[in-house]
């Protein structure tokens, strides 16, 4: 996704700007927007939401089966107390028992040349981001339905103009 900013002035600013984002200033101002790009992005994994709000679709029931374990059923093969609260207590994109995860704790941004990257570098993260499908990846239990985790908020946005104003002392 391509944010662009349209820097307009109402006075004789445009000097100072340009000396602001001179030397290591824009790589700064890009460091900030990283920073708070990765905490929300990650902040979507406790709260198993998109960009724009809405809900991940909730774990399959194959999922859930899969994670439960022999100390997780009686012996008359029933689930028991442990197994239920774990179960119930599983989040979309996040591992068993755990708060985060592995593909949550992997994301981080990169600095570009004038651009910043926000992302993953797990192999499956595309796949969770975008779903897929058993029949076009064989090696699936089951579909796996969109996730995105990705992308800028509106509320995103209004915090990175906040960002760089601060930055360029606006």
């Amino acid at each position: 996704m391509l944010l662009q900013f349209e820097l307009t002035t109402t006075n004789n600013t445009l000097p100072s700007i340009i000396d602001t984002l001179g030397g290591g200033g824009q790589q700064a101002l890009l460091k900030g927007i990283g920073e708070h790009l990765t905490n929300t992005t990650q902040d979507r994994f406790r709260t198993s939401t998109d960009p724009n709000g809405n809900r991940w679709q909730a774990n399959s029931s194959v999922t859930l089966w899969r994670g439960l374990g022999d100390a997780h059923f009686n012996k008359n093969g029933t689930v028991n107390k442990k197994g239920r609260n774990r179960f119930n207590s599983k989040k979309p994109l996040v591992g068993f028992g755990q708060t985060g995860g592995t593909l949550r704790d992997s994301i981080h941004y990169q600095l570009g040349n004038g651009e910043v990257f926000v992302g993953s570098n797990l192999i499956y993260a595309p796949m969770m981001h975008f779903g897929g499908t058993k029949s076009q990846f064989p090696h699936l239990w089951g579909d796996i339905p969109a996730r995105p985790f990705l992308g800028v908020s509106v509320a995103d946005e209004a915090e990175i103009k906040e960002i760089v104003k601060d930055h360029l002392n606006l």
